[in-house]
């Protein structure tokens, strides 16, 4: 016996994959933004532009960011 297809069950699949996928596209942005960040922060690391600061300085900046 062949199983019929509901067009409503159809839809609800369609609209939970679509916003599976809205997520997915916000991660990957996220992601790729990240690595573009941390490839030119290394091209400058690399480039010799960086700055020397000991423990304390350094823990205190990057209070800033997280």
């Amino acid at each position: 016996m062949e199983q019929q297809i509901n067009p409503k069950d159809i839809m609800h699949e369609l609209i939970r994959l679509k916003k599976e996928l809205a997520s997915l596209k916000e991660s990957i942005k996220d992601d790729v933004e990240f690595a573009i960040r941390t490839e030119l922060a290394y091209q400058r690391h690399e480039d010799g532009d960086c700055i020397e600061m000991d423990s304390t300085e350094f823990l205190k900046e990057s209070k800033k960011y997280f």
